[in-house]
């Protein structure tokens, strides 16, 4: 639940802004920009923040909880992994 929680959705390149300050991050992009940010994160993430990525994992973790959505060619996988 996010009762009394301030909630904001920005649409930025995430490799130019900073990522301190999130507590919960949904990355919809490409595998080769996952190598570039699981560093980047390991940096400026606060421990127990939550990242969930849409079909692509991080090459060095292991997710916390993988979601499968649809069947056959619409099948869609969501990790969930925590730093």
């Amino acid at each position: 639940a996010l009762s009394g929680q301030a909630i904001s959705f920005l649409r930025r390149d995430i490799r130019a802004v900073s990522v301190q300050d999130a507590d919960v991050i949904f990355l919809y992009t490409f595998p080769h920009i996952m190598e570039y940010l699981e560093p980047k994160f390991d940096r400026e993430l606060r421990p127990g923040t939550v990242v969930i990525s849409h079909a692509f994992g991080f090459p060095g973790r292991q997710p916390t909880e993988v979601v499968t959505l649809g069947s056959g060619f619409n099948k869609k996988r969501l990790l969930r992994y925590e730093w």
